[in-house]
């Protein structure tokens, strides 16, 4: 700060950064906020070297290259992903960058997100598979789930055998894929499939990677009530380079950085805008002078936690989607083998996606053979046979009872004791009221032969 002072800046400008290593460190001030040009993505820079898997996705401060990487070449694994930040921060856009860097590694892509959006709906034509909706996303889990298992079965051509995945070995039999999921904290919260999304997405960051499979969420909030578990994250975390974009507070920013970081209260804040301060506030305000306007935009500026535990600031490469993206992609979309399609297929897990959910469906059983179903008595048939007297006057309940025949045996008790007959005391007056109405109440009788029940798909 003292620096600072004695340059005649501000505490804080914009334009002045520091970075510490340790007990040495640098201060530099620029005549613009660095982060504020945009870095334009090139084929060169998202081409992944093929033995570490690292490629350039942004530029720190001091004009250096930030790498990422699309598999873990130490690990001798796939990777993971973890992407944080508020609306307009600049997810989508980190995400066409990677999406470009694993396309060019041969990886295939899967992309679901909870609500349309221009760019993602534009990367349809380069990756494997896109969807919207929650029940989208649910689904794209599913299959991920499953192909786990299909591959762990698969057997490598050389011995016969299946063996988890290598990445860089020609002898892999699949390939590496990546599952996205776009506005993951939303689709969780789901009422109808977020349970089913949050436990498919803790289970696959914890099994996916020996498999080749990647699980790449992106939301807006770290906690746990919105998503994202301890397990989920604390896997994320080891397996990937978190990348947070503006949190909109230190604290949330903290948050989702910490576990990565030897000191979480370290990591940078990202203001909504950088602009340089002329002047100060009650100089503007003796001389009546306005506020200065706004600076420019800190989207796409994000942390990046490296190997070592390091936050620094990064603007990430620009993808314009007003352009055509077909430089960026390779020419042939990276997918699955036929094997795994032709078993996903026989599970119902590959195709229709999008297709609306199955509603329930009401299953009648029918009546035993020989039987035949009783039908049911309209009003007008009710009045023709109390008329004809096979149906006597409401009983003590209210309820008609059937015509005495002959041939019927003595009712129990006796309908000649007194206190039992069907048109004596309060019944009587009922059966005069229902014959002065006209209404003949219709007779309960339950059909218990056929059984209703309700089967959900």
């Amino acid at each position: 700060m003292k620096v600072l002072r004695g340059l005649g800046l501000p505490e804080d400008d914009s334009r002045a950064f520091v970075l510490i290593d340790g007990t040495e460190f640098l201060i530099s001030v620029f005549d613009e906020p660095p982060l504020s040009p945009k870095f334009p993505a090139t084929r060169e820079l998202l081409t992944p070297h093929p033995k570490t898997g690292m490629h350039v996705s942004g530029f720190s401060i001091t004009g250096q290259p930030v790498h990422n990487f699309v598999f873990q070449h130490d690990k001798n694994a796939a990777k993971h992903g973890l992407v944080l930040g508020v609306t307009r921060g600049g997810k989508t856009q980190f995400f066409a960058v990677t999406m470009v860097a694993e396309s060019n590694a041969g990886q295939i892509v899967w992309l679901s997100s909870c609500f349309k959006d221009e760019k993602t709906a534009t990367l349809v034509e380069h990756i494997d598979r896109q969807g919207i909706s929650p029940i989208y996303m649910a689904r794209q889990l599913r299959a991920a789930m499953a192909l786990c298992q299909i591959r762990a079965e698969m057997p490598w051509a050389y011995d016969g055998k299946p063996h988890d995945y290598k990445p860089g070995d020609d002898r892999c039999p699949y390939k590496q894929l990546n599952v996205y999921a776009d506005e993951f904290m939303t689709a969780s919260q789901d009422p109808t499939f977020g349970d089913f999304i949050q436990a498919d997405g803790d289970a696959l960051t914890v099994m996916g990677l020996k498999y080749g499979i990647g699980f790449n969420p992106a939301g807006q909030s770290p906690f746990a009530h919105n998503g994202f578990s301890t397990e989920m994250k604390d896997n994320l975390r080891q397996n990937s380079r978190p990348v947070i974009f503006n949190m909109g507070s230190p604290g949330a920013t903290r948050k989702a950085a910490e576990g990565t970081m030897e000191n979480a209260y370290d990591v940078p804040t990202i203001p909504a805008r950088y602009a340089p301060k002329e002047g100060s506030t009650i100089e503007r305000a003796m001389a009546g002078e306005a506020e200065p306007e706004n600076g420019v935009s800190t989207g796409g500026v994000a942390v990046v936690v490296l190997d070592n535990g390091r936050a620094i600031l990064m603007k990430a490469l620009y993808v314009d989607f007003d352009e055509d993206l077909a430089d960026l992609f390779p020419s042939e979309i990276n997918r699955l083998t036929d094997h795994e399609i032709s078993e996903l297929d026989k599970l119902g897990l590959w195709g229709g996606w999008n297709r609306p959910p199955a509603r329930p469906r009401r299953v009648v059983a029918r009546a035993r053979r020989g039987q035949r179903r009783r039908r049911r008595r309209t009003r007008a048939q009710v009045h023709q046979q109390a008329r004809s007297g096979h149906l006597r006057a409401p009983g003590p309940r209210g309820h008609p009872q059937p015509h005495r025949r002959l041939s019927d045996p003595p009712h129990s008790p006796n309908p000649q004791q007194p206190g039992h007959s069907p048109t004596s005391g309060r019944a009587a007056a009922h059966h005069k009221e229902t014959q002065r109405c006209g209404r003949i109440p219709v007779p309960h009788r339950p059909n218990r032969r056929n059984a209703v029940h309700e089967v959900t798909e």
